[in-house]
């Protein structure tokens, strides 16, 4: 499936070195942050990833892991623009499972910042 394609590619970059989160900031981001082009793609995704997870089976966390990727390169004043987005496109439970989430990653990385 094309999720297991792309998923091993992306952490066979990551093993060699290549530097997958500059390149999405420097590459990708530039061009997505013209004009509309990234709340609509941010609410298309999310719309899209969430109707495919209630019909795949087993089901994968496609919104979640989505969620996590495009929080990790916001800076925090984009954060509060692009979540409003994303909480506007998915079901409120979606949205709750994506933030909730990201809460326990933040969390569990103070908890190590703080050992």
């Amino acid at each position: 499936k094309e999720e297991e394609i792309l998923m091993s590619a992306v952490q066979s970059m990551v093993k060699g070195g290549v530097p997958v989160k500059k390149h999405i900031k420097t590459d990708l981001m530039p061009i997505l942050l013209e004009g509309d082009n990234m709340e609509f793609f941010l609410k298309f995704a999310n719309e899209t990833l969430e109707t495919y997870e209630k019909v795949e089976d087993p089901p994968k966390p496609k919104v979640r892991v989505f969620g996590m990727a495009v929080w990790a390169v916001a800076s925090p004043d984009q954060w509060k623009q692009w979540s409003a987005w994303i909480e506007e496109s998915l079901s409120e439970a979606k949205y709750k499972q994506v933030d909730g989430a990201i809460q326990a990653f933040k969390a569990e990385q103070a908890s190590k910042a703080s050992s």
